[in-house]
């Protein structure tokens, strides 16, 4: 099992990678960086979970998309992507 530090090294080394494809300019390579990164994270789900419980994930993640965007808002405070 993945320990917890595990899961920041994980989250730091796609946020390199993510840096690099990301335009602070361009809001386009930011939603096509992210939707890039969900398409991965939904193939290797897909491997392990029925689509049943890839819903039910992606509903719990609807609800709490308030706290993601607080979150970002405290990393990188209030930006506006044109």
């Amino acid at each position: 099992m993945t320990t917890v530090d595990e899961m920041k090294l994980i989250q730091k080394k796609l946020y390199e990678i993510a840096n690099e494809h990301i335009s602070p300019t361009e809001k386009e390579s930011l939603l096509a960086t992210g939707g890039c990164m969900m398409k991965v994270a939904l193939e290797l789900y897909s491997v392990v979970m029925n689509d049943e419980d890839i819903m039910g994930m992606l509903e719990f993640i609807k609800g709490n998309l308030p706290t993601h965007r607080e979150q970002m808002r405290d990393k990188l405070g209030d930006r506006t992507v044109h």
